[in-house]
Formats: C-alpha cells, sequence, structure tokens
C-alpha cells in the first residue's frame, strides 16, 4: 500500500475528535441517587445495550468519515498484483507495433494498424520525461536492426506515424526473441514493454511452446501490456492458394488452374465474383457461394497461346475488409520442344523393335495425315553409347537410359552434375543392363549407395508373379491419370530386376510390385530426379508400351523429374527470397529487376552458390505480385509469383485465457479494444486508487450520520 499524497496523512489524527467529545459527554453528567426512581432500574437496564450500540456506531461513522476523508485526500492505493516484473514503476517505454498484413483488415474504412497507432500515442503521452523509448514496427525482414531508441517521444511518435501496413506475417517467437536479446542487452533498467497487435490465434498457437520457454526471463526483465486492436468481428474472404492443376502443360488443349478460397467470416457469402487473368488480360470468370469457415476450390480452364514464354496466371475476387488476400499469383512456364536425350543401349534397324523407336514416337508422334500445326512439349534426339558425347548431357533437360549396358565414368559423373544441377533422368531396364556398373556409378550419391540391382528375375519365380500393386493417385506422376485403374493393373510383365534400396532419404518408392519389388522408383539427386522403370521401353518385358497409359506416364514422368529445373523456384511467399540459378556468370554482370508496384528496376548481381556454379539471389520481397529478371545483353528473362502467407487471412484473434496458458510465467496485462488504456497503465505503475470510493463513502456518511442521530436521540427521549 502506498499514498499518493503522503503530508496529507498527517490529518489521520483528526479522527480523535469524535472520540474526545464522546468521552467529555459521557463525563458531563453527576450520578445522583434517587429512590423514587428505583421502580425505572429495571427498564432502564433492558435499554441500556441498544443506546450503548446506537452511540458506538456514531462514534465509528465519525471516526470513519474523518479517516475516509483523509485516505481520499491522501490518495490511497494498492498495488496491484496481476503484474510480474522488476520492482518499482517502470519509467522505460518499448513499443511493439504488429503491422502484418493483418492489420490492414478495416472497419468502418479505417485498418486496425490505425487503431493500433492512436493507442501507441496514448502510451507515448504517459512517457516520463527522461525516460528512454525503443520502437519497432514488425515484421521488417529488410530491417538491419529491430528496436530504434531514443529520449524524445515526438520522434518515437514519428516513427509509428511512419509505419505501413505489410504484406508479411508476423513471426511471434521472432519477435519475443529480439524483445528478450534487447532487454537483456540493455543497460537501462524499469522496462515496460508494450506489443499493440490483433492477436492472430494461428500466430500465437504455432509459437506458444517456444515463446513459453522463455516468458519466466521476459517477466524478471520487464512489465508487459498486451493491447489488443482485435473486436472479433470479423468478416474475410480469402484466396488461399493457386495451383497448376496438370503438371503437364499441354497449348494443343486446356490447362486447368485451381484457385482455393475460403470464407474466414461468420456470415454467408452468396454469388462473389472470381476471376482469372493470362498477362494480364480477364480469360475466364465465375461465381461461388460460401457458408460461415467454408472451403471450396474453383476449376478453371484455360488454353494457353504456344510458345516458350512464361505466362502470368492472376486469380481475384472481390474486394473486402482484408483487400491483401483477395488476389493470387502464378508463374507458369509453357515449353515446347525442350530437348530429350534418349540413349538406345540395344540399337536395330526394325523400327518397332528398338527401345528408341517406342520412346520418340511417344514424345514426338506423327500427326502428317492431321490438319493444323502441333507443338510438343518434348523434342527427342537419340545417341547410342558409341556415338554419346559428354556435352549431350549438359544440353538436354532429361536423359532416358533405355536398356544402356554402362556408360563411361566420364559420362556418368556428367549424368550426376545434370541431375545435381536440376535435370532429370529415366532408367529403363532390359538384358543389356550391367547391374555392377549401375550400382557403382549410377545409383549413387555423394559417396553413399542408393541401392542395389540383382540378377533378372521371371514371372514364376517371383511369390505371387510380377503384379502391380493399385497405384495411388497422390503422386505427381500419376496424380489425375488413373481414370481407370485397370489400365495400369493389366500390365503383363515378365521380368524384372532384382533390386534392394539402401536406408538412404534419397530413395522413394512410387509403385511396388505386390511382392513388395520397386516397379517405379524416385532417386532424389542434388535439385534433380531420377526415375528407375523396372521394365524395358519396349514390349519385352511387359506390355505397358503396348498400352494408351504409356504415352502419358512418359510424359509426366519426364516432367517430374526435371520439376527442380522449370519449377520450383517460380513462387514463393512475401519476405522470402527468390533464386535463380545461373550456369555461368561474368565478372560485373548485372541483372535487372522489376519490383510490382514499383517504376523503374534495381539491380542485382550474381553471387557463388552453396550448391557450386552462381545464382542470383533477390531478398526484397515484401510485396505479393509478379518479380521480372532480366538480362538483356544475354537475352536473359525470367518471372516469379510472390503471395502473402495464407495463415495471415485468418483473423480469430488469440482469447486472454489463451495467452495466459500459452505464456504461464508471464504476467500481463492485458488490454481489450475501447478498454482505458491510460488508466490502466497508471494502475500497473502506482497501484489501484480508492479514493474515489473512499470520496463516496464519505459522503454517504455526512448524509445518513445526522439522519441515524436525529433517529436515536427522538427514540432515547421517546424511552425517557
Amino acid at each position: 500500500m502506498k499514498f499518493l499524497n503522503p503530508a496529507l496523512l498527517s490529518g489521520i489524527g483528526l479522527v480523535a475528535i469524535p472520540i474526545i467529545i464522546h468521552l467529555i459527554n459521557r463525563r458531563r453528567y453527576r450520578t445522583i441517587e434517587w429512590a423514587a426512581l428505583d421502580f425505572l432500574l429495571n427498564a432502564l437496564q433492558r435499554r441500556t445495550r441498544r443506546i450503548q450500540l446506537q452511540d458506538l456506531l456514531l462514534l465509528l461513522m465519525r471516526v470513519a468519515l474523518l479517516a475516509l476523508l483523509v485516505l481520499a485526500l491522501s490518495r490511497f492505493t494498492v498495488p496491484t498484483n496481476a503484474m510480474k516484473g522488476p520492482s518499482g514503476s517502470g519509467t522505460n517505454i518499448m513499443l511493439i507495433l504488429d503491422r502484418s498484413m493483418s492489420m490492414g483488415y478495416q472497419i468502418g474504412g479505417k485498418p486496425r494498424l490505425d487503431a493500433a497507432k492512436q493507442r501507441a500515442y496514448e502510451i507515448l503521452e504517459q512517457a516520463q520525461q527522461g525516460s528512454a523509448i525503443a520502437v519497432a514496427t514488425l515484421p521488417d525482414s529488410t530491417a538491419t536492426r529491430a528496436f530504434f531508441r531514443t529520449f524524445d517521444p515526438l520522434l518515437a511518435r514519428e516513427l509509428v506515424e511512419r509505419a505501413e501496413v505489410s504484406f508479411e506475417a508476423f513471426e511471434v517467437d521472432q519477435t519475443v526473441r529480439q524483445a528478450l536479446e534487447y532487454l537483456r542487452n540493455s543497460e537501462l533498467e524499469g522496462w515496460e514493454v508494450y506489443l499493440l497487435s490483433d492477436f492472430q490465434e494461428v500466430d500465437w498457437r504455432n509459437a506458444y511452446q517456444e515463446v513459453a520457454g522463455l516468458s519466466a526471463e521476459l517477466s524478471k526483465l520487464a512489465k508487459f501490456f498486451f493491447v489488443s486492436t482485435n473486436s472479433g468481428q470479423n468478416q474475410n474472404v480469402a484466396l488461399t492458394a493457386l495451383t497448376l492443376g496438370d503438371a503437364l502443360i499441354d497449348t494443343q488443349g486446356v490447362t486447368t488452374f485451381t484457385a482455393q478460397i475460403e470464407n474466414k467470416g461468420a456470415f454467408p457469402v452468396e454469388a462473389l465474383p472470381v476471376q482469372i487473368k493470362i498477362d494480364g488480360r480477364v480469360s475466364g470468370r465465375k461465381e461461388v457461394s460460401l457458408q460461415p469457415n467454408e472451403s471450396k476450390r474453383v476449376w478453371f480452364q484455360q488454353r494457353l497461346e504456344p510458345g516458350d514464354a512464361f505466362r502470368e496466371i492472376q486469380v481475384e475476387t472481390q474486394p473486402d475488409g482484408l483487400a491483401g488476400d483477395d488476389v493470387r499469383h502464378l508463374v507458369v512456364r509453357v515449353a515446347s520442344g525442350k530437348p530429350v536425350l534418349i540413349i538406345d543401349g540395344n540399337p536395330s534397324i526394325e523400327p518397332v523393335s528398338s527401345e528408341s523407336s517406342f520412346l520418340k514416337f511417344a514424345l514426338s508422334p506423327d500427326f502428317s495425315d492431321e490438319e493444323g500445326e502441333f507443338i510438343l512439349p518434348f523434342k527427342p534426339f537419340v545417341r547410342t553409347v558409341d556415338t554419346l558425347e559428354a556435352s549431350d548431357l549438359v544440353e538436354h533437360e532429361c536423359v532416358i537410359l533405355a536398356n544402356v549396358a554402362a556408360l563411361t565414368k566420364g559420362s556418368a559423373s556428367l549424368l550426376h552434375k545434370h541431375l545435381s544441377e536440376g535435370g532429370g533422368a529415366l532408367v529403363f531396364m532390359g538384358e543389356q543392363v550391367d547391374a555392377y556398373f549401375y550400382n557403382q556409378f549410377i545409383l549413387q550419391s555423394e559417396g553413399k549407395s542408393l541401392g542395389e540391382l540383382g540378377n533378372i528375375l521371371r514371372d514364376e519365380h517371383v511369390e505371387g508373379g510380377l503384379k502391380l500393386e493399385k497405384p495411388s493417385s497422390s503422386h505427381p506422376v500419376f496424380a489425375g491419370l488413373l481414370h481407370e485403374d485397370s489400365d495400369m493393373l493389366q500390365v503383363r510383365f515378365s521380368k524384372a530386376f532384382q533390386f534392394k534400396a539402401a536406408d538412404s532419404q534419397s530413395y522413394t518408392p512410387i509403385l511396388n510390385f505386390s511382392s513388395g519389388l520397386p516397379f517405379l522408383a524416385e532417386f532424389s539427386i542434388g535439385r534433380g530426379r531420377m526415375l528407375v522403370f523396372n521394365t524395358t521401353a519396349t514390349p519385352d518385358w511387359s506390355t505397358l508400351p503396348l498400352k494408351p497409359l504409356f504415352l502419358p506416364l512418359l510424359y509426366r514422368s519426364i516432367h517430374y523429374a526435371i520439376a527442380g529445373r522449370l519449377d520450383d523456384t517460380r513462387s514463393s511467399n512475401v519476405g522470402e527470397p527468390l533464386i535463380r540459378p545461373l550456369k555461368s556468370a561474368a565478372e560485373g554482370q548485372t541483372f535487372n529487376v522489376r519490383i510490382p508496384g514499383e517504376e523503374g528496376t534495381s539491380i542485382a548481381s550474381p553471387r557463388p552458390s552453396s550448391a557450386g556454379g552462381y545464382s542470383i539471389r533477390w531478398d526484397r520481397t515484401q510485396r505479393p505480385g509478379f518479380y521480372h529478371m532480366s538480362n538483356a545483353a544475354e537475352g536473359f528473362e525470367d518471372k516469379f509469383a510472390v503471395n502473402p502467407a495464407a495463415a495471415e487471412s485468418s483473423l480469430k484473434p488469440a482469447s486472454h485465457a489463451d495467452l495466459q496458458r500459452w505464456m504461464p510465467d508471464l504476467g500481463f496485462q492485458f488490454v481489450e479494444p475501447g478498454a482505458p488504456l491510460s488508466e490502466t497503465i497508471g494502475n500497473v505503475r502506482t497501484g489501484h486508487e480508492f479514493w474515489k470510493l473512499a470520496l463516496a463513502l464519505v459522503i454517504l456518511i455526512t448524509l445518513s450520520e445526522p439522519f441515524l442521530a436525529a433517529r436515536f436521540t427522538g427514540k432515547k427521549s421517546e424511552g425517557t
């Protein structure tokens, strides 16, 4: 307990006045013996106790009146027990202003960030002269330091005022670590930390385990205020994903784009317009209705123009309170005639008996009798081992080994380099395959074995025969391909290689025989993938090459194998770097980068890559949209799509109880939207003041004491 005006506390001695008066009144009368009044003694004894109680009550009221008046004037306070932290009042202020995308949610035309700024101004008004003020507006991936310290409240106000809504997510764990590091290293004490945020539940739920472990130390360094701007009245419809429905783009047919749209609010949405744009032009429109918390997929089937180019795909919906998630971006590469090298290990003059004849026809069928021009995604080139040159492996997107006995050691080394840089490889087995060479030089990665080929097995020698398991449509190679399972399950096999996979994370079985023997296996080498088919590319070992399924299966396998080179860096979230590998880079060479929403271009220089070679790395991705990289001298142009994190669309707030559960060792004051902030700060600094209550009791006693005194006196007279 404390007194804000302790000098006035000396007036407490005034409470002796009514006590003295009471004692004087008791001694003013002399007792006189009178025999005639003896008959009244019995009646007086019965009334004595009541009269004494009445006098005592009046005495206590008069004493309390003076005592409460003195306490009210001295501003009697009781320290709050709701806050932990260093003893003494906090005089230094740390402001953490959340400016993540969700803080852009508008109510009445004003974003939540504006409400947070007003709260920050109230806090700065409470700053005492000479107090240090540390300000951080987060997230900010471009800042070299999180906190800016000043002793000038006007400068701190200017920093808050300049803060704008970001498209990045609020990283709770990172923010807590930054605040803890600052408090640890500060030479000042008595900190008050104010976090102004909408307290998205998803942000805190994902980080609470790490934050909970730091809360005990934080509580010893500062007092904490959580100031919320989230009233819980959230209505938001968000585009949370945009994907290519079919991994293989066919310019002769239609390509499916899938948009994920979610209603994050509590009210239904009817006939919401959704449209798709290709290279800035509206190409299709749909309407969708959503119940609260419902999610739907919207499909757009579009025909893309042929030609090697990056296409900008944008899906957008009607703007609402949170405009940042009403648009989604995607970049796809339309490529025709990508070179594929087929190495035929068993060449034949008979066109239908060689490996290359089946593969070449599948990749480049003869449409001479058809009208119109057909642009195919792959262009096959056939080589035999004896005519193979080292440069062939480098210049092709995908290399197919079809019943190849062995390569030279140099070619095998170049094949691994091709894979590590994101290229692809397909391997078909056959009678010519040298298992020893494959085990030593092909099924290897960084000196570790990926697996081991054994002997060739016949169907009758395998328990249960060589029958395939049911393929999983969840794998990209088979996704959307298995309209009828019988197409794959009816393939007949006569031979297959024994194969034992090594205990390696680089190996993934895509499809097995029912005996457990792999039929189609994936090996990850660097950024590339090698797919091994445990059969031939001819009908020698199976009927697969004769099935209609063989052509799309081959296309999808090639596209999946080279995905590391084509598409793995095309899309990223706001705040994540864009990385474009380069085969080579000349000294002093620069590349132009065009950022969405900005005029002109910026300059980026190649840098050595950790995986070898060079790459362009661009870290300034604070805006969603399409980013362009180019180099006019080399005719180089590339595009990337950047989107906000889907989690930012979930506006549900964490409750006070949730935060207490997730940070059990951190005593903090939680300030609801609209709650008086300056009074809360004052109560924490000085304790709860009770002068208003004391003054109210003074008034009550002042009004009731005369009434009770008159009533008690009247009863005494009547009794007498």
